[in-house]
C-alpha cells in the first residue's frame, strides 16, 4: 500500500464519489474552495492506494503561518472499513506530517449534540478511535453554523489560547469572504 499526495483530479473524484456520502452535507465545503486553497498551497489531500484502488483519504488545510495543519476530512472508503486501515493510515500520516508541521488539529463531532442514541454511539466511537491513535483532547469547542465540535490535536502540547487562535485562522482562510457571515464560535 502506498500513501501519496493527491492531485486535483483525484481530489475532485474523491469529493464527488466518496465525500458526498462519508460526511454530512452541512460539513462539506464547496469543492471549488478546496481546489482554490490547494492551488494557493494552503490545502492538500493524501490517499492510501493499493495498486490503483483508493482505500482511505484525508484532506488537510495548512495554517497561514505554515506550522499547523487541520485535518479537514478523514475517511476509509466504505468497502474497506473494519480492516484496521484507518489506524494504520492515521499513524503513518502523523509520522510523516509531524516531521514538517508542529501540530495537526482536528474537529470531532460533539456527542452532547447527538441526534439520537445511535448518533451518540458513532460520535463516541470516533473520539475513541482518534484517542487510541495519539490524539489529545483539548478543552476547546467550536460551533460552525449548526455543527458542534470538540477539538483534538496530534503532536506537541498546545495551550488553549494557541488552539483557539489557529482555529480562527483556519476558519477565516477556508471560509474566505463568507467568514463574517458564518455563525462561528470557539470556546474553552
Amino acid at each position: 500500500m502506498e500513501l501519496k499526495t493527491l492531485i486535483e483530479s483525484e481530489i475532485t473524484m474523491i469529493y464527488n464519489t466518496h465525500m458526498q456520502t462519508d460526511f454530512p452535507a452541512t460539513e462539506l465545503k464547496p469543492l471549488s474552495t478546496l481546489l482554490r486553497e490547494q492551488k494557493l498551497g494552503h490545502y492538500f489531500g493524501c490517499g492510501l492506494f493499493e495498486a490503483d484502488t483508493l482505500k482511505a483519504y484525508a484532506m488537510f488545510a495548512v495554517s497561514p503561518c505554515g506550522k499547523y495543519l487541520i485535518l479537514d476530512y478523514y475517511a476509509v472508503v466504505k468497502a474497506f472499513r473494519g480492516q484496521k486501515i484507518g489506524s494504520r493510515v492515521l499513524q503513518t500520516m502523523q509520522a510523516e506530517l509531524l516531521k514538517t508541521y508542529q501540530n495537526i488539529l482536528g474537529e470531532v463531532e460533539d456527542p452532547d449534540y447527538s441526534l439520537d442514541d445511535a448518533d451518540r454511539s458513532i460520535r463516541t466511537r470516533r473520539i475513541g478511535f482518534y484517542e487510541r491513535n495519539n490524539a489529545i483532547m483539548s478543552d476547546v469547542k467550536a460551533k460552525v453554523d449548526t455543527d458542534r465540535y470538540l477539538i483534538i490535536y496530534f503532536g506537541d502540547k498546545m495551550e488553549t489560547k494557541e488552539i483557539k487562535e489557529q482555529l480562527w485562522q483556519f476558519y477565516k482562510m477556508l471560509f474566505g469572504d463568507t467568514f463574517n457571515q458564518k455563525d462561528i464560535q470557539i470556546t474553552a
